[in-house]
Order: C-alpha cells, then sequence, then structure tokens
C-alpha cells in the first residue's frame, strides 16, 4: 500500500509536467477579423416624415457593435465590403455632392471601417463623386481595395483611386485582403458608372491570390455578389484556387439574394471559412484566428472560431453628432413637397403608371421599360411628393435613356412581357396584346419602322439579363440624368392631383414615319473579238454601257382616326450602244447611239379617313388622292413637257398581311398641254378627263416571320381607265421590290 502512493505521485507529476509543456512550442499570436456590411436603417431608408427611427440598425448601432466587438479583442482588423453605401436617404444625400461624399467616406472612417472593398452598391449611387469618396477612404490609411477590376481605355484614372490588393500588419500578423466585385456589374450599375474600366472574370483573382499569398500569413477574400455568383459559386473559386495551391483563410460574402446577408457560416473542409454578416446594420461577424504555433504563418496553420455580435456598446456622441446633422441638413432640402398626390397616396400600381408617363413625355416614346426592383415597396403608398419620399420609392440612381428599336425587334423581345403581370419582372407600358397580336398603342407594329423606346441606363446596360444584348444601344441618348428628378417635375407639372391617375395615352398621338430608298445600276459590256473569229453570243454583241437610277421617299401620318401619306419616286436610266451605222452592212462605221430607259417623275399625295373603322379596321375608309406625274426631259417627238395631274375620291379597304386595296373615281388632265393646239391629241389631252383607280399595294415588310427582317418586300398594282369616249386607254403598272 505504501508503495502506491509514491508511484501515483509520480504518475500526477508526469500528467502536470506534460500539461504544463507546449507542444511543438510556444503558443502563437492571434487576431480578430470583425466583418460589416448591408447598412441600412438611418442610413439607407430613413425619411424625413418617420417620428423615430428603428431602433437596433443603421451605421450608428454598426459603429457600437464593432466597438462591442473590439472590447475583447487584444488585437482587431475592421473590414468592411460591399453596400456599405446603400441606394437611399442619407447616402444619396451625401453622394450628391462632392463634399458630401467625402462626408460619407468620413461617417464610414468613424464608425470604426479600416479597410473597404467596395461593390455594386457603392458604384451604383456615385458616378461623378465616387473619386473624392476613394479618396477620403485613401487619407484614412488604406485605399479602397478591388481585385477583378481593368483600367485599360478607362477615363478619369479610376484604378489610382483603387489598390488590387492590401497588406494590413497587425498583433505580428500580416493580413492580405483581396476584394471582388460582381463580374456582370456593369449590368446592375448602368451606363458610365463604371467611368470605362472592365470587369475581369472572378478566375483573375487566383493569379493575384497566388503572388499574395506568400507575403501573408491571413490571406481573406471580399465578394459582392448576386443572384448569379450563389454561395455554391464561392465554394467553387475556392477549390479552384486550392488546386492552384493558393489558401484563403476567409472569405466575406456579401449581397446575397438573401435577407439575412447569405451564408451565416460555413467551413469547408480545406479549412476555408465563410462567412457573411447581419442584414440591416444589426450587428457585425467576428473571426477570430489563431496560430497553431509561434511559427504558424504558413497557409493553413490557424483555427478559427466566428462569433456575431448583436451587442452594443454605449453611444458614441461624435458619430452621432454627425448623423443628426447630417439628417437635418437633409430634411430641410429635401422635406418640402413639390406637387400634389391624392389622399390615398401611390400605390405601387399607381406609382409605376406615374413613373411611365414621366418618362414617356420626357423622352417623346412610344414604349416603356422599368425593371419592377427599380421600385421599393419600401416608400409605398408614395404620400409626399418630396424628394426624400421619392427616393425611398425608387432607391437606385438611374439615367433615363431613350434608343430607337425596330418594330420586328419589339415583337420578338417585349410581346411575352405585354401580359400586364404585376409581378412580372419587367414592366412595359405602351404595349398591349389583342387576341394574340402586339399592339404598340392601340396600333398593329409595323415590323419594318422604328420606335422610340424609353427606359433606365441599368436595363440599357443588360440589368438581370432581361433585354436582348444591345436591344436599346442603337442612337440611345440620355434625356434625364436621375429618374427621381425626372418623375417629380413630372409630377410638379400637374394641374390637380387627379391628373396622375389618368393614363398618358398615345393612342391617339400621330406617328410620323419616312423611308428612303435608292438604287443604281451599272451595266458595261467591252468586246474584244480580233477578227471576229469567235461566235459565242456574248462575243458577238456591239459594245454597251447602261446606268439606271431608282430613288423613292415616303413620309406618313398615322392616325386612328386619319392617315395622311406623301410618296415620291423618280427614275431615269440611259444605255449607249456602239453599233453599225448602216444596219444592214456591219462593216459601215459605228458610233455610239443613245437611248433613254427610264424616265420618270411621280408624286403623289393620299388621305385617308379611318373615324368610321375605329373599331372594325376591316370596314372599307374613304379617300381623297392628287397625284402629280412628269418627267426628266421632253423628248422630241411632242412640244410639251409632260406634267399631268390626276385627282381622285373612293374607297380604301384594309386586307390581311398589310395589303390594302382602293376604287376611286376622278378627273385627270396634261397641264401643260395647249389646249388649242392643232394637235388632236394635245387638244384632247389638256382637257380633263374621266379616270377610274383600281390598285393594291403592300407596303414594305418582312416576308417570312421566321426570317425576320432579313428578307422585306413591297408592291403595288395599279390598273387606270381614262376617257371612254375620245382618249380611251388602259394602263396596267406593276411594280415590287425585294430587300
Amino acid at each position: 500500500m505504501n508503495r502506491i502512493y509514491p508511484a501515483l505521485l509520480s504518475c500526477l507529476l508526469s500528467i502536470l509536467f506534460f500539461a504544463l509543456t507546449p507542444i511543438d512550442g510556444h503558443a502563437g499570436p492571434s487576431i480578430d477579423l470583425i466583418f460589416t456590411s448591408d447598412l441600412s436603417g438611418e442610413w439607407i431608408s430613413q425619411n424625413c416624415s418617420m417620428l423615430q427611427k428603428t431602433q437596433g440598425k443603421g451605421l450608428a448601432e454598426t459603429a457600437r457593435a464593432i466597438a462591442k466587438a473590439k472590447e475583447s479583442s487584444s488585437s482587431s482588423l475592421v473590414i468592411g465590403g460591399g453596400s456599405l453605401l446603400g441606394p437611399g436617404s442619407i447616402a444619396r444625400f451625401l453622394m450628391g455632392s462632392e463634399e458630401g461624399s467625402k462626408q460619407a467616406a468620413k461617417l464610414l472612417l468613424d464608425a470604426g471601417i479600416q479597410v473597404i472593398s467596395p461593390g455594386v452598391s457603392e458604384f451604383s449611387i456615385a458616378k461623378s463623386t465616387l473619386l473624392p469618396y476613394f479618396d477620403t477612404i485613401k487619407t484614412g490609411g488604406i485605399s479602397p481595395v478591388l481585385t477583378n477590376i481593368s483600367c485599360e481605355g478607362s477615363r478619369d484614372g479610376l484604378c489610382d483611386h483603387l489598390a488590387p490588393f492590401a497588406i494590413v500588419p497587425v498583433a505580428g500578423i500580416k493580413v492580405g485582403i483581396l476584394g471582388a466585385i460582381p463580374e456582370d456589374a456593369k449590368e446592375h450599375v448602368g451606363t458610365n458608372h463604371f467611368l470605362g474600366a472592365k470587369v475581369l472574370p472572378y478566375d483573375s483573382l487566383i493569379e493575384q491570390a497566388k503572388k499574395l499569398r506568400p507575403k501573408v500569413d491571413v490571406l481573406v477574400l471580399e465578394v459582392d455578389s448576386n443572384s448569379k455568383l450563389t454561395l455554391w459559386d464561392v465554394v467553387g473559386l475556392s477549390r479552384r484556387m486550392e488546386t492552384k495551391s493558393v489558401h484563403v483563410d476567409v472569405i466575406h460574402v456579401t449581397r446575397l439574394s438573401n435577407q439575412h446577408g447569405g451564408v451565416k457560416e460555413l467551413t469547408l473542409d480545406n479549412g476555408t471559412v465563410l462567412v457573411g454578416t447581419p442584414s440591416d446594420g444589426e450587428g457585425v461577424t467576428k473571426v477570430s484566428l489563431s496560430a497553431q504555433n509561434e511559427a504558424g504563418s504558413k497557409a493553413g496553420s490557424f483555427v478559427s472560431a466566428v462569433s456575431f455580435v448583436t451587442d452594443l456598446a454605449p453611444k458614441q456622441d461624435g458619430l452621432e453628432q454627425s448623423l443628426q446633422r447630417i439628417h437635418s441638413q437633409m430634411c430641410q432640402t429635401w422635406s418640402e413637397p413639390v406637387g400634389a398626390l391624392p389622399k390615398a397616396g401611390l400605390d405601387r400600381a399607381l406609382f409605376t403608371q406615374v413613373v411611365f408617363d414621366a418618362m414617356r413625355e420626357k423622352a417623346k416614346a412610344e414604349i416603356a421599360l422599368l425593371n419592377r426592383g427599380a421600385i421599393s415597396d419600401k416608400g409605398l403608398p408614395l404620400l409626399k411628393a418630396s424628394n426624400d419620399e421619392a427616393g425611398n420609392a425608387l432607391p437606385f440612381e438611374s439615367q433615363v435613356v431613350v434608343s430607337t428599336v425596330q418594330g420586328q425587334d419589339i415583337v420578338d423581345a417585349l410581346k411575352k412581357y405585354a401580359k400586364k403581370d404585376p409581378e412580372e419582372r419587367l414592366q412595359v407600358s405602351g404595349l398591349t396584346l389583342k387576341e394574340g397580336a402586339l399592339l404598340i398603342n392601340g396600333r398593329a407594329v409595323i415590323p419594318t419602322a422604328r420606335y422610340r423606346v424609353v427606359s433606365i441606363d441599368f436595363l440599357a446596360a443588360g440589368g438581370n439579363g432581361l433585354l436582348p444584348e444591345k436591344f436599346l444601344e442603337k442612337n440611345k441618348k440620355i434625356v434625364a440624368p436621375d429618374l427621381r428628378g425626372l418623375v417629380l417635375d413630372y409630377i410638379k407639372t400637374r394641374k390637380a392631383p387627379q391628373d396622375l391617375t389618368v393614363p398618358f395615352a398615345l393612342e391617339n398621338r400621330p406617328i410620323w414615319s419616312t423611308s428612303l430608298d435608292l438604287g443604281a445600276d451599272l451595266q458595261n459590256v467591252m468586246i474584244n473579238n480580233p477578227n471576229g473569229v469567235y461566235d459565242r453570243p456574248q462575243l458577238t454583241r456591239d459594245p454597251s454601257f447602261s446606268f439606271k437610277l431608282d430613288g423613292s421617299f415616303r413620309a406618313e401620318m398615322d392616325h386612328p382616326s386619319h392617315l395622311f401619306q406623301f410618296a415620291f419616286r423618280g427614275q431615269y436610266g440611259q444605255s449607249w450602244l456602239y453599233k453599225s451605222t448602216v444596219a444592214a452592212d456591219p462593216n459601215s462605221p459605228k458610233e455610239w447611239v443613245v437611248n433613254e430607259t427610264a424616265n420618270l417623275i411621280n408624286t403623289s399625295l393620299l388621305y385617308t379617313f379611318r373615324g368610321l373603322s375605329l373599331k372594325n379596321i376591316y370596314l372599307p375608309t374613304p379617300y381623297a388622292s392628287l397625284a402629280i406625274e412628269s418627267e426628266f426631259s421632253k423628248p422630241e417627238t411632242r412640244d410639251y413637257t409632260h406634267f399631268e395631274l390626276s385627282a381622285a375620291a373612293g374607297v380604301r379597304v384594309a386586307l390581311p398581311a398589310r395589303i390594302s386595296g382602293h376604287v376611286g373615281l376622278g378627273l385627270r388632265s396634261e397641264l401643260l398641254a395647249d389646249r388649242d393646239s392643232l394637235i388632236d391629241l394635245e387638244r384632247d389631252l389638256a382637257k380633263p378627263r374621266f379616270l377610274l383607280q383600281v390598285g393594291f399595294e403592300m407596303q414594305k415588310r418582312p416576308l417570312f416571320s421566321k426570317l425576320g427582317t432579313s428578307l422585306l418586300g413591297e408592291f403595288s398594282v395599279n390598273y387606270n381607265f381614262t376617257d371612254p369616249t375620245v382618249l380611251q386607254t388602259h394602263e396596267f403598272r406593276l411594280a415590287g421590290k425585294l430587300y
């Protein structure tokens, strides 16, 4: 028994010795990475009509959560991801000026954020004030980090204000930071917001990470994501980095399509930790990294623990006072209503209609397009037509752009959106479906006509993939720098609130269209047949040269009740034939013989009253026409120049496939012929003569729907019967063109 105690004591001492002896060296250094993003509440959506802001949200609360997270940290680094600048009130107010953008950056720095990686929200809101914002952050010690961007050919030196990476030493640990923005960012921020820079694919991060990894102890990747970059895409990116021997310790994912900020915590089997952050500025994410040993700075040598800090430290009076001062300035500037609204305000349906009406009126456009996400339910119903309230209903800064689009392209791209589904991602005004046919403001689409389409820069740049690529690129121009200001100006011009509830109707608006076709035909035949030894047909003919010019112009005013058409066509052609002066003697001297092959000038004016056929387009409609036919040169066989005036009245009928037929009675006369001429024919032509007109016409249109506008055609068939008593004539003219 006495022998047991010494042995037990020896065992206890051994256990104590090993317990107190560090394995593989001394304990290594540690660091807390504190992540924040998706700030809202006071920072994004508060307006001047709110009596008190939502508790526990906003920049001030985020600053207090950062301070709380740092209380228990011996060493820390605070990193801000994308969406630090939201699309609403205070941030929008500040980012409207250079000085304000500097204040916005200073507020973020005062909140305790040390490194910032900009995301889509920053580029959406900034534009001309983006560079001062970046400069102010840079003066805080570290340039904003954005890795997958190229500034070749860009303007204003955007990349001079950004860093491809950052290395921050904290408590003996070197932290490397990379930042990524979505590959399709330009679809989300619109025209010119990137100042000409290009967003590179995500895999471009791998090479930069490979260069940075040997220089740092901890590697962090900030990813501003969207619906096209899901959590699993980020996991795949991490895997691809591992195959290139690049280990990332922490990936912070922001702006995923999840109201809670996407992933909360996910640890991969390679040791990489994926984290998100509480949405709406309700807290921060804390990732504690501890080295496994003193020399543990190689990849994968850190172990992590993730926590979410939602408790708040005491108020920071300086930051609170700054926010209150800016809020007061904003309300003094933006709270005054510019116009009156209906008592119940504008719900989503009415407000969408008002936005469309404002866009179409400003751009003089037949069609308006808007993505559903451009209007926020948080700002609806709109109860006051003020800048701050309108900014909550239209949270994104959007340029208004107009372009001309061919009718067939409109049918192909927009017919599926014309069903007026309020939940449709693309909202359309000016298009309707009737019995399966697409109508533009109540009228059938002309496939070859060009229509004015107004939208916002986000959609014009391909946002969300709702429109075909380059759908709005042709002749695109900006008609308003900011949609919100345009809508407020529109409300301001309405005489009474009820005017806003009446849709902006274009059904009775005249549509003007013009077309011009020019054609030239040249033919030259040169013969070299020494001694006439070859008898092939092409070598026995005479040399010749011929040309023909053909031009036509058409202008049309299309109104539901009226149709005016003006048409002009000119044709002229000549041929020169080098032939023998004596037809029976091929050896006689040769000379060039000139013949006219075409010589026509035709001008016509047509008016059709369609008021009687508004409900049924196939009912006959009365028309009146006036036409002049002339020539470029007078032949030697007559003394007067052909200048015939004809006038007729009758009925027209619309047929399927945009073909129209007409029957009319009238008079025609040669105005320049001499009524007292000794020549009977000239004297009779100078008198008014009876005229019967019958014709069919198809204006230029696609011939086969499956070919789109790649094969177009037009034709006209006209029969004129004149003067059955004296100069009875029958004229039959058929003309057709393929394009």
